[in-house]
């Protein structure tokens, strides 16, 4: 099962998700970037568009937005702004970001970011970018985790319990399930 479809099977999307970017927004991101991103993230954001996923019992203050799309989190905005102000925080304090960040070899890559300070990565390593691993960073303790799985595998096993991340918001995915949010 793709990483998309165990999502899709904890948290439906909505029945008409605000997706608002096209196949020339995403061939952008990708000339721009330097390279294709990985599937189950440009199928995540086909199938729920614009928003954030969040804990039904924190609505407020555990949630997790994708850095997609062309509203909230805008990729080409938000992306290399995000990696400018780690970099500087890792020139600063070398162990608050313990791993390279993107265009070096093996850097981190961005996707989401959650609603306690945390960025979401992807390991940029290897040719076969389905295959880049998560990597959860709090950049402010210099604390990370790293997931063998693809963006989509880890939020839904972390939403069903099969697998924890200290770093992740307290009470995402908390006692009530998640949910998504549109953004409208």
């Amino acid at each position: 099962m793709f990483g998309i479809d165990e999502l899709v099977a904890v948290v439906p999307p909505p029945s008409t998700p605000n997706v608002r970017m096209t196949q020339a927004d995403w061939m952008q991101i990708f000339t721009h970037m330097g390279t294709r991103l990985p599937g189950d993230f440009a199928a995540a954001y086909e199938r729920y568009g614009e928003g954030h996923f969040f804990s039904h019992s924190h609505k407020t203050s555990a949630y997790l937005s994708l850095c997609a799309g062309t509203m909230s989190m805008q990729y080409l905005n938000f992306v290399p702004r995000r990696l400018s102000d780690l970099r500087v925080q890792k020139e600063k304090r070398p162990k608050s970001v313990p791993l390279p960040l993107y265009w070096e070899p093996g850097g981190l890559l961005p996707w989401a970011t959650a609603g306690n300070q945390i960025d979401l990565c992807w390991q940029v390593r290897g040719e076969l970018v389905d295959n880049w691993h998560v990597v959860v960073l709090r950049a402010a303790q210099g604390e990370h985790h790293v997931f063998e799985m693809s963006a989509m595998q880890f939020l839904a096993r972390v939403i069903t319990g099969k697998i924890s991340c200290p770093l992740l918001p307290k009470g995402f995915p908390g006692e009530k399930g998640v949910g998504f949010r549109s953004i409208h």
